[in-house]
């Protein structure tokens, strides 16, 4: 289990970029979030533009970012951000198949998750990288 008191190794809040076109998404990752860490601080992009313009400007702990933004395919999305900046990324979608996944996996992606996003499945993935993010690793 996640401990709520999650702080970086700079003892700051966990910052999360969240890439996700759709507001019914964000808001329920935005419940989950601020419901399970007392200290998060979350930033919302809707398109990968904005989630790159982000991820260029601002430092984060890792990016929760939807494989299934209007005008992109998963591969763009990935490889367009981990060019932007070495970030942990869990890669949010409805569905994958194997190689998909396999070939995502070789661009970057650190974890999936299935949407709608489910709390359990969530904190088992922070908890999975909890380690990266706190001592700046990337796998």
């Amino acid at each position: 289990q996640i401990p709520s008191e999650v702080s970086t190794s700079k003892n700051q809040p966990l910052k999360i970029l969240i890439v996700e076109h759709q507001t019914i998404v964000q808001i329920a990752l935005k419940r989950i979030l601020q419901g399970e860490f007392s200290q998060v601080s979350l930033d919302f992009a809707d398109d990968l533009a904005k989630g790159i313009a982000y991820l260029t400007e601002n430092e984060y702990d890792l990016a929760l970012v939807d494989l299934q933004l209007p005008g992109d395919d998963p591969f763009t999305i990935v490889s367009d951000l981990k060019s932007t900046k070495k970030i942990l990324l869990i890669a949010l979608s409805a569905e994958l198949s194997s190689p998909d996944k396999k070939k995502l996996r070789q661009l970057g992606v650190n974890a999936f998750l299935s949407k709608p996003p489910q709390r359990e499945a969530l904190l088992q993935s922070l908890q999975s990288l909890q380690h990266n993010w706190m001592h700046k690793e990337q796998p």
